[in-house]
């Protein structure tokens, strides 16, 4: 688990490109040709990114934003 502040109007796009700049084997995992790969799931709260307002959604205090990496099976 990995818990930071970020600037006030930081998006999830932000957040990403954070993360990215910060620990550069997840951006090359996170970024492919310099976009967003969509190689993970995103959840805010108990939301799906998509659900939740989706890559520009403007973070707030005690949001919960989870990355999953691919997974399969049942």
């Amino acid at each position: 688990m990995l818990i930071l502040s970020v600037p006030e109007g930081t998006t999830v796009e932000g957040l990403v490109r954070l993360l990215a700049e910060d620990y550069p084997a997840f951006g090359a995992v996170a970024y492919e040709k310099g976009r967003l790969a969509g190689a993970f799931q995103i959840v805010i709260g108990d939301r799906l990114l998509e659900l939740a307002g989706g890559w520009q959604r403007v973070l707030v205090e005690n949001d919960n934003v989870v990355l999953l990496p691919p997974f399969e099976g049942g």
